[in-house]
């Protein structure tokens, strides 16, 4: 589940599932948790707009009777942007904590080795 802090709503929870799915359950920081709750609802707006979209279509009428393009089409590359940066986010958090449990275990099998006396 997110962390307390972190409100998602039902709409969400299938991005979540899936995101929190897609690595180890131990490798999940808190921070990563915030992180995979955001990009949850990103990827839930993205979907809730893309069939707004699908139902308005791609040009719009505004009340001068001209067509203009759906400004629907700006919030989905904007949400489309944010889901990426989020995606990329978790990969760098994974990267740091495979790099920092390399480096105990380092200095951990440094202790085995035979010192000079």
């Amino acid at each position: 589940m997110p962390p307390d802090h972190c409100r998602l709503s039902p709409a969400d929870m299938p991005y979540w599932k899936a995101i929190v799915q897609a690595r180890a359950k131990d490798s999940w920081t808190t921070v990563d948790l915030q992180h995979a709750a955001n990009l949850a609802r990103c990827q839930a707006d993205i979907e809730r707009v893309q069939q707004e979209l699908y139902e308005e279509g791609d040009v719009l009428e505004n009340a001068r009777g001209t067509q203009i393009l759906n400004p629907k089409h700006q919030l989905l590359e904007t949400l489309t942007r944010r889901s990426v940066t989020l995606s990329k986010q978790r990969g760098k958090n994974s990267a740091a904590i495979k790099a920092r449990a390399n480096a105990e275990k380092a200095i951990d099998d440094d202790f085995l080795l035979a010192r000079p006396s």
